[in-house]
């Protein structure tokens, strides 16, 4: 059979419409949302919501060491030193706010991506989506000391 004769062979041209897919494709990330359950809740600020600067500082008692040593050690486990700034701040204010629950950045059982006591924590070992969710997690223990608590 010739060149021409195959391109005028209509019989067995394949169809022209895709074909639909055997399994539909899954897309999709599980991870806890803040403050969907009630351990995760956080109390109201105690200061109206104004929030904590450098300026006030010494007046709510937040001390500038605890602070440092917070950037630090957020510095340490790979964030930039403005965002370890601003996160060393909100946790500053969380204290002053009363509210108890933690970062896993905070924990000295966080090693990377991984987390030492995560059974008995009841998490999976791998942390990374939740590093920064405050929460409330029995195993938690404080690389930089919390006066306030």
């Amino acid at each position: 059979m010739n060149w021409l004769a195959r391109l005028k062979k209509t019989a067995n041209t394949p169809d022209q419409e895709p074909t639909k897919p055997t399994k539909a494709p899954f897309v999709g990330f599980v991870a806890p949302v803040e403050g969907a359950f009630p351990e995760n809740e956080a109390f109201p600020p105690a200061d109206g919501g104004n929030g904590a600067n450098s300026a006030n500082w010494p007046e709510i008692g937040i001390d500038a060491d605890q602070h440092a040593a917070r950037v630090e050690l957020f510095t340490r486990r790979g964030l930039r030193v403005k965002d370890a700034e601003q996160l060393a701040e909100q946790v500053s204010q969380r204290a002053v706010d009363l509210d108890d629950r933690r970062l896993c950045l905070e924990c000295r059982h966080l090693s990377g991506k991984l987390c030492s006591r995560a059974a008995y924590a009841g998490a999976g070992r791998v942390v990374e989506a939740i590093v920064m969710v405050p929460q409330r997690c029995p195993a938690f223990r404080a690389e930089v000391s919390d006066e306030l608590f």
